[in-house]
């Protein structure tokens, strides 16, 4: 009659008579990762009538002894900071401990910001992304747009909740409002700004220099009037037919310096 006698390690698989004595062996599962986070690292172990759950130590290891020579599986069970790990198959050999190993790699994705402006003027915007990422770990990050207007935050820690905003606006331009951004694995996030130049109106009333009252039936469609910085004149603006005495511009041009007339839209009024 042949019975199995004993599971004992480091001895070879041989037979004594009619007993048959088999050396078991082991499966040594050895964890690292991106962030140093190696404890309490939950494997799944499959194969020859063991189905179990270990955990790691302190030093991200598991040793599963007495085992039966044979086929296993083994596989981490996932974590959402982590990309997902595919499973090992481990061959079990009698009196030998087989070494699996798992390296974790943190989740991360892209994002690609789209620069828009009324000007034009797209190229080299500073942006600035910050929060903290699913792993806990902080983020803090810029990107300067080049000539297409795009500014590329590649390899960012998978995250919610991010803020992202334009640094150094410039003076000519409303501030525009920071933004929530997530970062999402394996994926491509997509996001905008647009500047706005800051507008600017002027009502102009014409008064005599003398009288300082309206001159009579003095119009000043086609009136020229001018922004300087200085005796420098930066631009001028004119006021067209049948217009309610209002001027528009951009702030770009009124904030560099003052506001005077040019010339008139009829010899007469001065």
């Amino acid at each position: 009659m042949t019975e199995l006698v004993g599971m004992v390690q480091n001895i070879e698989r041989k037979r004594i008579g009619k007993t048959i004595v088999i050396s078991l062996g082991s499966i040594k599962i050895v964890k690292t990762s991106e962030d140093g986070n190696v404890l309490g690292i939950p494997f799944t172990v499959k194969g020859n009538g063991i189905n179990k759950t270990v955990w790691t130590n302190s030093v991200g290891e598991i040793q599963i002894d007495n085992l039966t020579p044979g086929t296993y599986t083994v596989t981490e069970q996932p974590f959402n900071q982590y990309a997902p790990q595919e499973s090992r198959t481990v061959t079990v050999v009698s009196g030998q401990t087989a070494t699996v190993t798992f390296n974790n790699t943190l989740r991360r994705g892209n994002l690609v910001v789209t620069k828009t402006s009324e000007d034009g003027l797209v190229e080299g915007v500073k942006l600035h992304l910050y929060g903290t990422s699913v792993s806990g770990l902080p983020v803090d990050e810029y990107a300067v747009t080049d000539r297409t207007g795009r500014a590329y935050f590649r390899d960012v820690l998978a995250g919610t909740g991010y803020t992202l905003e334009e640094m150094d606006v410039p003076g000519r331009y409303v501030v525009p409002d920071s933004q929530s951004a997530a970062i999402e694995w394996n994926t491509v996030t997509q996001k905008s700004f647009e500047n706005r130049l800051k507008k600017w109106n002027a009502t102009v009333t014409k008064k005599d220099s003398e009288t300082g009252t309206a001159q009579a039936d003095g119009s000043l469609a086609g009136a020229v009037y001018g922004v300087y910085r200085g005796n420098e004149l930066i631009d001028t603006y004119s006021l067209c037919p049948g217009s309610d005495d209002r001027l528009y511009g951009a702030w770009s041009a009124l904030y560099l310096g003052t506001f005077g007339e040019r010339t008139t839209p009829d010899q007469r009024i001065r």
